[in-house]
Order: structure tokens, then sequence, then C-alpha cells
């Protein structure tokens, strides 16, 4: 697939992973782009990890930039976060996460991730502009999504994007294709 990049700019090609609460979402995108990544392909963007303490609670997350491997902690929500259900998204650490789509988009990369169109995304900001610029340059782009936000991914995307079942399967075949 190395020869993606003599796409012309307007033939996009790109998927969003839908996934639940009951789905496990964890390290799908992170394991493709491993093995892509193994097979000498050249991926970009970010794929995060739930930081979690020695009981099992979720105490945090991290972005991972798949070039460098570089974390980025978007999110570190205090006891008192967690009690008042309080949103505790480090939205400047969330700004900083996009040189790594911007880098993958000027590197014009073989494949870039995006872990995941959250809330911010949903509304315009976050990652929003970069996902739409990797999709314009006919870079293939898979993005995990809620499927709670399908809708919003639809006029987001323009409908432009295959959707795929939450799988490594999916997405290999997805690819392949």
């Amino acid at each position: 697939m190395s020869d993606q990049n003599t796409q012309s700019p307007s033939a996009i090609r790109a998927a969003a992973v839908l996934y639940t609460p009951e789905t496990t979402a964890e390290f799908v995108l992170s394991n493709f782009a491993d093995e892509l990544k193994a097979r000498g392909m050249r991926v970009g963007g970010l794929v995060q990890e739930f930081l979690t303490d020695d009981e099992g609670n979720r105490i945090g997350l991290d972005a991972i930039e798949v070039d460098t491997g570089a974390r980025i902690p978007i999110n570190r929500p205090t006891q008192s976060d967690r009690i008042n259900g309080v949103c505790s998204l480090d939205r400047s650490a969330l700004t900083e996460s996009t040189s790594a789509l911007r880098r993958a988009i000027a590197d014009k990369v073989d494949l870039i991730v995006v872990e995941k169109f959250g809330e911010q995304e949903q509304k315009g900001s976050g990652l929003a502009d970069e996902i739409l610029a990797a999709m314009a340059e006919g870079i293939p782009t898979v993005v995990l999504v809620p499927a709670i936000a399908l809708e919003e991914w639809t006029k987001f995307s323009g409908g432009m994007a295959d959707l795929l079942p939450c799988s490594p399967d999916a997405v290999r075949r997805w690819w392949a294709d």
C-alpha cells in the first residue's frame, strides 16, 4: 500500500471504527498501527492509553504519538473530578497532540490513525481540523468513533468514510481493499 501517496488529493480513503461501551476498543488501532509499521509502512497519528492504579481504576489518559511513541497526558482527573463527574480533559495538551497529526500529513505517511472522535472533535475542535486535512490530502485515515456519535461523524465526514465494526479483522480488511 505504499503507493497510497500517489493518489490525487480528491481521493478520500477514510474509515470510522465504531465502538460502544460494550466493545473492547482499546488497542485496536494501536495494534494495527504496530502491525503496519512492522511491515515497513509509515504510520502517523495518535492512539490513547488509559492509565490505571493498583486496583485497576482509571486514573488518567495519555495520547501517544504513533511515529515517536511520545506520550502526552491529556486527562488527569482529580478525586473531586471523579466524584462530581467533571470533565478533566487538558485542552492545552490536546492542542499539543495535534502536532503529531500535522507532522503525519506533512510527511504524507501511508496511514493516519486517530483515537478518537471525542466530544471536542464532535464540536469541531480538538483534532477535527487535522482529521479533515488528512482526508482532504488523500491520506488513508482511520478514526475510532463512538457509535452514539455516528450522526455527528457522518455530518463531519460528509458521509465519505467507510463504517467498520470495532474489530482488528475489519480494520485489516478495510486496509487490504
